[in-house]
Formats: C-alpha cells, structure tokens, sequence
C-alpha cells in the first residue's frame, strides 16, 4: 500500500510541475499578444478587453493569441 501511496503521489507532483509550466507558458503568451495586440490594433479598449478576459479565464490566451 506504502508502495502504492508513494507513485500516485510522485505522479500528482509531475502532473502539478507540468500544470505550473504550462500556467508560466500561457503567462508569457498573453503578456505579448497583449503587446502585440495592442501595436496591431493600436487601441486601448482591446488591450483593457484581453486584460480582463486572461484576469478571468487564463486558460483563453492562447484563443487571444490567435485573435
């Protein structure tokens, strides 16, 4: 059982370091397609728009990228 006990936790480890590099990776994607949004539109009501939508839904920066 200790066995047991031991791999699901070394799994759950792996699986939060991947979860936190791929949290960091989705960070610098949508600090610059704000930039980049932000030059390519040049307003400032979609750079406040992409702020909000990352604050509330990080997981939609990469949709903002491609947008």
């Amino acid at each position: 059982f200790e066995h047991f006990a031991n791999k699901t936790t070394i799994r759950l480890r792996i699986n939060f370091s991947v979860f936190s590099y791929w949290q960091r990776g989705c960070d610098v994607i949508a600090r610059h397609s704000t930039l980049w949004n932000s030059a390519h539109h040049n307003s400032s009501a979609w750079k406040i728009y992409a702020s909000k939508s990352y604050r509330y839904f990080p997981n939609w920066s990469p949709i903002l990228w491609i947008l």
